[in-house]
């Protein structure tokens, strides 16, 4: 194991997350590798949103293992997974966490007797069912697995593999604290979370990678055979074969450009994704994006669109829900860097939410720490469902 520790992610670039966020895949170097992010979070909600306030702390902890070389023909390859241990959701109903689930038995009325030739039983019904409480099982295998075939000479890769390709979820919008709409959107369960269409980078399958010479454009293309599959035992399945109602196949297009057509400090992003419908009268789930970022010298700005076809993922009758993410950043020293996100989502029904973050972000070397500050409004569209978040990260790579 690499006994150095490496800068976070979200120092790369003056601690601004925008350069390392649109890289054209997701690779470790060889060997083992790892991060670890620890968050302290405090909450505080208006009346109508519907929560209590409240404080708590988070963690996410990767291991990656990491190969690459030659083939026998002449092209590169690289190869690698990561195991992701995320933190359990706490049980709301125990007050507890386990980390396998519990299970929550329930005798009913009875629904059968038994006669013998002394007394009569009675036998109750039993019902057991398994909480959703541990989802840590689900989210430990399905990170960044890939094996990737390259030649060098072309500028092409062959990709196979989970969660590697560059994708619909990335940003090219500076910012401090990494994605806002993951690191603050999600935790105030804003609309501008569910903006993403299909996201098929999230299903096991293969694509394709192209890049375009000098012009630091890098095309994709991903299919992916099942929705919400990231990967079944290597033999099949006959059970899900003959699952009906499951999800159907997804594919994604898009590229990324990187000092595009040789301006430095220049970010370019559009990618556009469609899942076809699993059930009659429900509309195809579609999801589209464009971005752009500029970073010079201690300056950063950018703009970024994310739009959905749908409000929900079930919903039968398509209605745009969009969100804008705009950004600027500035570097105070080598060390500290300043940020301003907004995200302004919209529908054609709802309120327009609106989440602002103030963040700033202080390099300790292999340690980062990130504060932010963000309140949102309306958010789900509810009108008056405010609120206001405080929250501080380490995160550190080894």
């Amino acid at each position: 194991m690499k006994k150095n520790l490496l800068l976070s992610s979200a120092l790369v670039s003056g601690l601004v997350a925008g350069s390392s966020a649109i890289a054209q895949t997701t690779y470790y170097p060889d060997g083992v590798s790892g991060s670890l992010d620890l968050h302290y979070r405090a909450q505080g909600y208006s009346a109508l949103a519907g929560l209590n306030s409240n404080e708590q702390m988070g963690r996410e902890t990767q291991l990656n293992l990491a190969k690459s070389g030659k083939l026998n023909n002449g092209w590169d390859y690289k190869a690698g997974f990561s195991v992701e241990f995320d933190g359990n959701p706490r049980n709301t109903n125990l007050g507890q966490q386990k980390a396998s689930a519990y299970r929550a038995v329930t005798v009913a009325s009875a629904t059968a007797s038994v006669t013998t030739s002394t007394s009569n039983v009675t036998i109750p019904a039993i019902s057991i069912t398994a909480s959703t409480d541990a989802t840590e099982a689900n989210s430990i295998s399905n990170e960044n697995v890939y094996i990737d075939l390259i030649n060098t000479a072309t500028g092409t890769t062959l990709t196979f593999g989970v969660d590697h390709i560059q994708n619909v979820t990335q940003t090219a919008v500076p910012q401090v604290i990494g994605n806002t709409i993951e690191n603050v959107a999600v935790g105030m369960t804003a609309k501008a979370t569910n903006t993403m269409g299909a996201n098929p980078k999230e299903n096991i399958g293969f694509g394709v990678l192209q890049n375009v010479g000098s012009t630091g454009i890098t095309l994709s293309a991903l299919y992916t055979p099942t929705g919400g599959d990231f990967g079944s035992t290597d033999q099949g399945s006959l059970a899900h074969a003959n699952t009906m109602g499951g999800r159907n196949s997804a594919y994604e297009i898009g590229f990324t450009g990187t000092d595009t057509f040789g301006v430095k400090g220049l970010k370019t992003r559009a990618f556009k994704n469609k899942e076809v419908a699993s059930a009659a009268g429900v509309a195809d789930l579609t999801g589209s994006s464009y971005g752009i970022g500029y970073v010079t010298g201690a300056f950063g700005i950018g703009v970024e669109q994310h739009k959905q076809n749908r409000i929900t993922e079930t919903t039968s009758v398509d209605q745009d829900l969009k969100v804008r993410t705009y950004g600027v950043t500035y570097a105070v020293s080598e060390n500290v860097t300043l940020g301003a996100v907004r995200l302004a989502t919209k529908t054609t029904t709802l309120l327009d939410e609106k989440i602002d973050s103030f963040q700033v972000g202080y390099n300790l070397g292999p340690v980062a720490i990130v504060g932010a500050y963000s309140r949102g409004s309306d958010i789900g569209g509810v009108s008056g469902a405010d609120i206001k978040e405080g929250a501080v990260r380490l995160s550190t790579k080894f």
